[in-house]
């Protein structure tokens, strides 16, 4: 039984290629920059906040081949493991300059991603063992974007 669970579980990724895994592969092909399969070059961070027989996945983190991934969600009930219903959002930008360290280049990327020049958001549903990415209008989830941001940035100070 998890129910009693509490306290904050943070993973680090490094060396990974997540291209296979619902959220990230939609966003990488709605995003579309024409790149090959991604190599195992991605890097991470995972936060997770157990409540009960629920987690938190309060801040989601990647980057592979100028895409960078933010999300969050819950898992509502892991002790149904496959049926355990999900729900999230995740949010994908373009940062073609990030892998590049020369000087200059981390500014102009940064600019580059306030600018927003290539963005996508999705929708995430259903259960563990049949997860549904929805791609979603900008629009119709400028709020949660806002708030999920937000929130990301006052966890990394």
């Amino acid at each position: 039984r998890l129910r009693g669970l509490s306290g904050r579980f943070t993973a680090s990724l490094s060396e990974s290629n997540l291209i296979n895994n619902r959220v990230v592969g939609t966003l990488y092909n709605t995003l579309a920059l024409g790149l090959r399969s991604p190599g195992p070059q991605g890097r991470g961070t995972i936060e997770v906040y157990p409540a009960g027989a629920a987690l938190n996945i309060t801040n989601f983190y990647y980057f592979n081949e100028g895409i960078e991934i933010r999300g969050s969600g819950v898992i509502e009930d892991i002790e149904k493991g496959l049926d355990s219903p999900i729900s999230g959002i995740a949010f994908g930008t373009t940062r073609p300059l990030g892998r590049i360290n020369l000087p200059g280049i981390r500014e102009l990327d940064n600019l580059m991603g306030a600018l927003q020049l290539g963005s996508a958001v999705v929708r995430i549903e259903g259960t563990l063992g049949d997860v549904q990415v929805n791609v979603v209008p900008l629009p119709e989830v400028t709020d949660a974007i806002r708030n999920l941001l937000w929130s990301q940035r006052a966890s990394d100070r």
